[in-house]
């Protein structure tokens, strides 16, 4: 009945990587390498976490 409030996770995950993925840009660009790497790792977990979302969506015919 009230879906319509329910946050879609799907939104919220992209949200969250495309923010890792700008703070990692700007470490990289500040010189340090090593955070840069640790955050575009996370990042790419994010990714992970995401495709399967969307694919457990698709699934579901959602």
């Amino acid at each position: 009945m009230l879906d319509w409030f329910r946050r879609d996770p799907i939104s919220k995950l992209q949200r969250r990587y495309l923010s890792k993925l700008e703070e990692a840009r700007e470490m990289q660009r500040g010189g340090d390498a090593i955070l840069a790497a640790i955050l575009y790792d996370e990042a790419d977990d994010l990714a992970c976490k995401l495709e399967l979302l969307r694919t457990e969506q698709r699934a579901a015919g959602v």
